[in-house]
């Protein structure tokens, strides 16, 4: 069974809106995270016909996106760039900005809506 990973995001929402304590709101920065990284992965591999190697995943799919012909899939890599630095600073740095966790509810949910679109109407000539 392929996972979902919009259903991996309800964990995120769960412990955005369960409490305000950092503690939550740390974990729900990474969830998002790893919820949109998720949906990219998907979205690039199933659009562009490839793997992403497991080795340094992270790295190589923002790179592909940021390297795309399409500014669509500029902006998912933008977006996954960003969800990153704010997944980086809550699992390692002492001072924690709760606005992290605003911010990455809000690209979250832009780069889940841009795929939803890029699924709906690509931009990538199929094969």
């Amino acid at each position: 069974m392929i996972f979902n990973w919009k259903s991996f995001s309800d964990v995120a929402y769960h412990l955005y809106e369960y409490s305000k304590e950092e503690n939550y709101l740390r974990s729900s920065v990474g969830r998002f995270y790893y919820a949109a990284f998720g949906l990219a992965k998907e979205y690039y591999e199933n659009t562009h016909h490839t793997v992403i190697p497991s080795f340094n995943a992270h790295d190589v799919l923002i790179d592909f996106l940021s390297d795309s012909v399409y500014s669509e899939e500029n902006e998912l890599s933008e977006f996954l760039f960003q969800l990153r630095r704010f997944r980086v600073g809550a699992d390692y740095h002492k001072i924690f900005n709760k606005d992290f966790a605003n911010f990455s509810k809000e690209k979250y949910l832009a780069l889940e809506k841009l795929i939803d679109e890029l699924n709906e109407n690509p931009v990538v000539p199929k094969f």
